[in-house]
């Protein structure tokens, strides 16, 4: 993650502070190896947000996860508009959005925002994909459903 926020241009810094993920901007340098990250997610329980480490519930709060990654625990609400959940394949090839079998490659979205210049719509959707599967929906298998992007596309 923080390979690809230090490779942003200043005008991506800005869209990631409109949209209200500034503080992704500065996140700390860190690698979660994937077995332990499917640990964590298969052991945290999102209703208590509490982790079962061997039967004992440790209570986990935004601070404890700002404190650990560097993504401050306060911001802008995000909000989505106009959702439309339809499987868009024109709008997959106007964002030039990376899809194989169905689902969105996050690592070819890694390697395309750490050389994109522009800061519009598309590097808007993906930057959101990237976080969404690095951060927010960590999956070891590095992709994430094709329907996703609408809600990407029309979020504030």
């Amino acid at each position: 993650m923080k390979e690809v926020v230090d490779a942003l241009t200043i005008g991506q810094q800005n869209v990631v502070r409109e949209l209200g993920l500034g503080g992704l901007l500065d996140i700390k340098g860190f690698r979660i190896d994937d077995e332990f990250l499917t640990w964590i997610v298969n052991n945290f329980n999102c209703q208590t947000r509490t982790l079962d480490v061997h039967g004992v519930k440790m209570k986990v709060t935004p601070t404890d996860v700002e404190r650990v990654i560097g993504v401050s625990c306060t911001g802008v609400d995000v909000s989505l508009v106009g959702l439309d959940l339809a499987v868009d394949e024109d709008l997959e090839a106007l964002l030039e959005i990376p899809v194989k079998d169905g689902v969105v490659v996050l690592s070819s979205i890694k390697k395309e925002l750490k050389t994109l210049v522009s800061h519009g719509s598309a590097f808007r959707v993906k930057f959101i994909l990237f976080v969404l599967g690095k951060l927010l929906a960590p999956s070891p298998y590095w992709a994430h459903r094709r329907a996703l992007i609408p809600f990407m596309y029309n979020i504030q």
